[in-house]
């Protein structure tokens, strides 16, 4: 339960525009730091993973941008659980559109990676 007196005018806001009400006792609320802590932790377990397997075989770069496209991902699907009225177009948040530039500059690091480590092994 948050505390009344923890409550903004925003806060309120959100939850009438949300819920239709400005009881806020009827409102539930999703818990996105815990969905991104969990979403994190699987994440970590997934690059320490592939840590392991890419530097036995010389590959470099490529944790980092899963990396990016993981938590980018994540993060774009846990922000449209958010209450806040940050908006940029239509119904889309501003942190998500910083989330799916993350996935997007993750993917192109990937396929450059990805190439550079090929012409690697060519040239040895």
């Amino acid at each position: 339960l948050i505390e009344k007196s923890n409550w903004t005018v925003l806060a309120r806001d959100a939850v009438f525009n949300n819920f239709g009400t400005y009881n806020m006792e009827s409102a539930w609320f999703n818990a996105t730091f815990f969905y991104e802590s969990v979403w994190n932790v699987l994440g970590f377990v997934l690059l320490i993973v592939l840590l392991f397997k890419l530097s036995k075989k010389g590959k470099t770069g490529i944790v980092m941008a899963v990396y990016f496209i993981w938590y980018g991902f994540g993060r774009f699907f846990i922000e449209m659980l958010r209450l806040d009225p940050l908006v940029v177009f239509g119904t889309i948040r501003f942190s998500q559109w910083l989330a799916f530039a993350e996935m997007i500059l993750g993917i192109v690091l990937l396929v450059l990676f990805i190439v550079k480590n090929k012409k690697g092994k060519k040239h040895v």
